[in-house]
């Protein structure tokens, strides 16, 4: 039910209640019909204007006493309690504090020029409306939390999806790098061996114009890929370190040992040479996985590189609480670039463990072609 609707219910239910209460004992005056009903009616701007709903209260409540000379109404009390609720859950910080005085005022002076002052009536007033007061505040409290809490989660949420498109975009560059490596390799491997053969061959005019035709196309195409993707080098110092290669996997997992974890390699099928990029993707692949688990305080991983006929499979699985690989971690997202470059496929889920479990398929057919 919308709180509109509900607040339109409970303030028709009070109104009817009021009414049928001056009714019963005998109360016919016209003003005095009016302002039960006003009492009630009032609870209809709870939400939207507590501090209007509290004065209009008031107003019908010392009204009505001031004409027929008041009487108690058990109606009217539990208004009462609803009135100061709504105070304490929709007034905020002090201002609350202020409209729980005002409507504490107002029915002190109610019930003086009801039955006279005494006493026990300032004590028995608080803790009449003082409970449903609080009720409010807390409830207001905790919707204030909820509130904060929430925009805290939308907050980390993006962040975290920011966090994976940076991840992303930087991965990618480091790929255009190793692209850029691979690529000018060949072609400069190209153009070494148009540049002998056309050498060898003399003056035989047409094949030493092919070769002239090939050699330079490659040195244009060579010098295109150095000024469009040079750009895309992090830095001097990491261009001129040699590419990893899954060989030295090994050394890689003894540097995860040494720095605490418990680390298993295993190596199945015939270890053989493989396509450059491949041979770094697989390796980079295994590194992320080993500072993801690092990351995840996941001390103990076992991976395992299987060389088959058609493909490459590396496997990971780790010890720890976390299970599968969150798809917008920035790991997973090295991770899947790295294998989407090669046409490859990507899984994660829950090894046997309880950690998390992810297997990469490269396929080497296609980079053979």
């Amino acid at each position: 039910m919308p709180p509109t609707v509900q607040d339109a219910t409970l303030a028709l239910a009070l109104a009817v209640g009021a009414e049928a209460e001056v009714i019963i004992r005998g109360v016919t005056d016209p003003a005095t019909v009016i302002l039960a009903a006003v009492g009630g009616l009032a609870l209809l701007a709870r939400r939207r204007a507590p501090w209007l709903m509290a004065i209009t209260f008031l107003v019908a409540l010392l009204g009505r006493t001031l004409i027929v000379g008041g009487q108690d109404s058990d109606v009217v009390s539990f208004a009462g309690l609803v009135v100061a609720y709504s105070l304490g859950a929709h007034v905020p910080g002090r201002e609350s504090f202020a409209a729980l005085g005002v409507l504490l005022t107002g029915w002190l002076a109610d019930q003086a020029l009801i039955s006279g002052f005494s006493a026990g009536l300032v004590p028995g007033a608080i803790l009449l409306f003082g409970f449903p007061w609080l009720a409010g505040r807390a409830l207001s409290s905790h919707r204030v939390m909820t509130r904060e809490l929430h925009a805290r989660t939308e907050q980390l949420e993006r962040e975290r999806e920011e966090r994976a498109r940076l991840a992303a975009v930087q991965e990618r560059g480091r790929l255009a790098v190793q692209i850029n490596d691979v690529v000018t390799h060949g072609i400069s491997s190209m153009v070494s061996h148009a540049d002998g053969g056309r050498a060898a061959l003399g003056s035989r005019t047409l094949v030493e114009r092919a070769l002239r035709q090939v050699e330079q196309d490659g040195r244009e195409a060579l010098a295109q890929m150095r000024r469009l993707l040079g750009t895309l080098r992090p830095d001097a110092d990491q261009t001129l370190a040699p590419q990893p290669s899954l060989a030295e996997v090994g050394r890689l997992v003894e540097r995860a040992r040494r720095s605490g974890m418990d680390v298993v390699l295993s190596v199945e099928g015939h270890p053989r040479p493989l396509p450059t990029g491949i041979d770094v993707s697989a390796y980079r692949i295994v590194q992320e996985a080993l500072r993801n688990a690092a990351g995840h305080h996941d001390r103990a991983l076992r991976v395992t590189v299987t060389y088959g006929d058609q493909d490459l499979r590396l496997e990971m699985s780790g010890a720890g609480r976390d299970g599968a690989l969150p798809a917008r971690s920035e790991h997973w997202v090295a991770i899947r670039e790295r294998v989407a470059l090669y046409g490859g496929a990507l899984t994660t889920d829950r090894a046997p463990s309880g950690g998390h479990a992810l297997t990469a398929r490269l396929p080497l057919e296609a980079e053979r072609d």
